[in-house]
């Protein structure tokens, strides 16, 4: 039917538990140190490409004078991989990307 949402599960390895997600997940694409979302939000997954070996990204839980570091990834390759949360990771304040080393872009998917 139009207009209507599909229930999609997605398991939670922490707790051993199937967890009811919205069927519609937002993207945005980032190239480089920038706030990616301005609200509060919960990060299904990154999509990362980099540029190098030794390439290196880093989010915060919004921005100002120090908002603390909630995920930091580094690439020892070159090849582009996707990396699903599970859980999704919870932002209150938004995402903030505060390092991007070595990077083509990043695609998040969020809620």
């Amino acid at each position: 039917m139009p207009g209507e949402q599909v229930a999609l599960w997605l398991w939670d390895h922490i707790h051993n538990v199937w967890v009811k997600a919205p069927a519609v997940v937002s993207t945005v694409r980032v190239t480089g140190i920038e706030q990616a979302v301005a609200r509060a939000c919960k990060l299904y997954w990154i999509a990362c490409s980099p540029d190098a070996p030794g390439s290196e990204f880093e989010l915060q839980d919004g921005i100002g004078a120090t908002p603390p570091e909630v995920y930091c990834h580094f690439d020892d390759d070159r090849h582009s991989e996707q990396l699903v949360l599970s859980p999704p990771m919870q932002f209150e304040k938004g995402i903030w990307v505060s390092k991007f080393d070595k990077m083509k872009c990043l695609y998040f998917g969020y809620v």
